[in-house]
């Protein structure tokens, strides 16, 4: 994950009557922050200083120019800020997560997690809820003390908060039953309250199938987990309201059932992985030649690291809101230069001008924000420098 430095380049067509906007920046490895204000809480921070790949353009007047001459379109010139998107970490602390048995797998998921949160503290807003509450006492599991509430997710979404996660990660996970369900309705209703337009994601880390159903017991009935049902049926409404959730796997699961009642939360949560024979660190005996994982597994601390990574880069698209709609959003032209000088005109996905050098493509239907896919997504994330630039046209696609 890297961070952008982003002086404003932008210039604004202006020919006569004639205009066209241009939004230009410098590509990256960042530098130092800027002053950006911000504001802890349920509404996160306002952040601005460097950026990560998701940005919105606020207008501006300008004068220089540009490229190509179109008519009476008027234009805009944009200062780019950072949109980072609230990240939540729910983490199963059951006492399972540090049992002997396994391993102690609790040894490697805390340095993993901590190590991917400090390094993209300043581009994502990390918050952390762990579940379930208490611990030791095994007469609690599946009890209302037990169960996590949105008063209970410390911190909440903010940047720079790796130090305040570290503060709130225990030594040993020592909590009581694993009350999935819970977790995650917790983590929507919060992240439904926080207060900034940002992308929001719930980022599910445990070691097993769900053991409970709010403050019950989970049961089995014709092969049916009442406690993965609903887990399953908690993700689902996440997902309809807008918050996707990326299912972990901290364990190589121990029966083809666990591996696939956690495909089953990973599918829910409408960003669950490509359906393989068998996951890596699964043996083809706990598989059975099924098609299972949709989540990501990981066994060890490099393993639980790479999966982190691989979610980050999903998190992090190649997306640009603006403020304001183009003069004709048909009209719309995008630029990306490499770090050696190599420049490169993007065209619109299913414009029949598309080349190797990626398109870009509009994400909603008020046309407000704007996709970059293949190689003009993995020029920018590099992060090695170049500029990137949008044009608006009046009359016309401009052509550089």
């Amino acid at each position: 994950m890297r961070s952008l430095r982003l002086s404003l380049l932008a210039n604004m067509l202006a020919l006569g009557a004639c205009s066209s906007g241009v939004e230009s920046t410098p590509l990256g490895n960042g530098g130092a922050n800027g002053g950006g204000g911000s504001g802890n809480g349920s509404g996160g921070n306002a952040p601005g200083g460097t950026t990560s790949l998701l940005f919105t353009f606020d207008s501006g007047p300008s004068t220089s120019t540009g490229p190509t001459a179109d008519a009476n379109c008027g234009g805009q010139v944009t200062d780019l800020k950072r949109r980072p998107p609230n990240i939540l970490l729910v983490l199963d602390r059951s006492a399972s997560m540090s049992d002997s048995g396994k391993g102690n797998i609790w040894t490697f998921v805390v340095p993993a997690v901590e190590g991917i949160i400090q390094s993209t503290q300043n581009d994502l807003q990390w918050g952390l809820e762990m579940f379930p509450l208490g611990g030791g006492n095994s007469s609690n599991e599946c009890t209302a003390a037990t169960l996590p509430k949105v008063a209970d997710i410390n911190p909440q979404v903010a940047l720079g908060n790796y130090a305040a996660i570290l503060a709130q990660i225990p030594a040993t996970a020592t909590g009581d039953g694993t009350p999935t369900d819970t977790a995650i309705l917790t983590a929507t209703a919060y992240l439904k309250s926080v207060q900034n337009d940002y992308p929001r994601y719930i980022l599910l880390a445990t070691d097993g199938v769900p053991s409970c159903v709010g403050a019950a017991s989970s049961s089995t009935s014709n092969g049916v987990k009442t406690g993965v049902t609903a887990a399953v049926s908690a993700i689902s409404a996440a997902a309809a309201a807008g918050i996707p959730t990326f299912v972990v796997g901290v364990n190589s699961p121990s029966s083809a059932s666990s591996l696939s009642d956690l495909t089953a939360m990973a599918d829910a949560g409408g960003v669950g992985l490509p359906h393989a024979i068998c996951p890596p660190g699964a043996g083809a005996s706990t598989c059975t030649g099924s098609a299972y994982t949709g989540f990501y597994l990981a066994t060890d601390q490099a393993g639980l690291a790479s999966a982190l990574n691989k979610i980050i880069g999903a998190v992090n698209s190649c997306q640009i809101q603006l403020s304001k709609l183009p003069p004709d959003p048909s009209f719309v032209a995008v630029k990306v230069t490499d770090a050696a000088g190599n420049s490169s005109q993007i065209f619109q996905k299913g414009s029949g001008a598309e080349t190797s050098a990626g398109a870009w493509s509009y994400v909603d239907a008020g046309n407000t924000v704007v996709q970059l896919e293949g190689a003009a997504c993995s020029t920018i994330s590099a992060g090695a420098g170049g500029t990137f630039e949008i044009w608006f046209g009046c009359n016309s696609v401009p052509v550089f």
